[in-house]
Formats: structure tokens, sequence, C-alpha cells
């Protein structure tokens, strides 16, 4: 049942994975450990990777 809701939760707050791919490019951004291309790509996976996450913290 929770893993439904929270399926369906991600696919109605798509704002959650951006708000949260944000903070961490601003999180790399003041390390100064990673190049700039590197940065925007950590930033994509962590978008597209956010859901997933919160699906398998559910177990």
């Amino acid at each position: 049942m929770m893993a439904a809701f929270t399926f369906i939760f991600n696919k109605m707050h798509p704002e959650f994975a951006t708000e949260s791919a944000k903070a961490y490019k601003a999180e790399l951004v003041k390390d100064k450990s990673k190049l700039p291309k590197e940065i925007d790509e950590k930033q994509k996976d962590m978008k597209r990777a956010m859901p997933r996450r919160w699906f398998t913290a559910q177990f």
C-alpha cells in the first residue's frame, strides 16, 4: 500500500525531485571538488534517480 502511495505521490509532484536536484547541485558547487560538467551530470542523475530512491526507502 505504501509503495503505491509513494509511486502516485511522486508522479503527481515531480517538483520534489527538481528541488532535491537543485539542492544537490548547490552542495556540489560549494564543495568545489567537481568540474562544472560533472556537476551538471550528477544533478541530472540525481533528478532521474530520486523517485527510485524514495521507492526503495520504503523497504
